[in-house]
């Protein structure tokens, strides 16, 4: 089955989101595809990581717990893989897995690295919303979080700044 799917995500340019939805659709009939999912990446193929992030984001929105099994190695891949399409993806996925405490402070230092200096304004947009969505469940990354959206606020890039703006008024935590 790794082949079929890998294949499904390999069609057309980066630009194509080729072959996702058909893979979203088989993993969520049957969950146990999710481990030849993860097998999918390849470190010299970014239209075929981009797809498979993108599949694996959209299947856990639906359903975290496929996921469960997999925290290690997710978390390893967002680790070691710094392309901008993995990040953004990945931004939406760890936040919504069981991490340990270390995986949770990699995973938010990675993100305020992320949104000082990735080249990539929806990676810088996404990181800033991951934060949020850890510093809603932690409260010793709030004040970051606080530190790091004043900072998107003064931001030339608009999206970031917008981002910003919505989760400053949206989190219910005192400071």
């Amino acid at each position: 089955m790794f082949r079929i799917l890998r294949e499904s995500l390999r069609q057309g340019d980066k630009r194509s989101v080729a072959g996702v939805e058909m893979v979203v659709r088989s993993v969520k009939a049957n969950p146990e595809l999710f481990a030849s999912l993860l097998k999918c990446f390849d470190t010299d193929d970014e239209a075929l990581n981009m797809r498979v992030a993108d599949a694996m984001q959209k299947i856990l929105v639906a359903n975290p717990r496929i996921a469960y099994p997999y925290v290690e190695e997710l978390f390893d891949l967002f680790v070691l893989m710094d392309q901008k399409e993995i990040r953004w993806h990945m931004a939406q996925i760890i936040p919504k897995l069981k991490l340990n405490r270390n995986q949770t402070a990699n995973a938010v230092e990675i993100w305020s690295h992320d949104i000082i200096f990735s080249k990539s304004m929806i990676v810088k947009t996404f990181s800033l919303q991951a934060i949020y969505d850890i510093a809603d469940k932690d409260e010793k990354y709030r004040a970051l979080f606080i530190k790091l959206a004043n900072r998107a606020l003064k931001s030339d890039l608009p999206a970031l700044k917008a981002r910003a703006r919505v989760l400053k008024t949206q989190h219910k935590w005192s400071m």
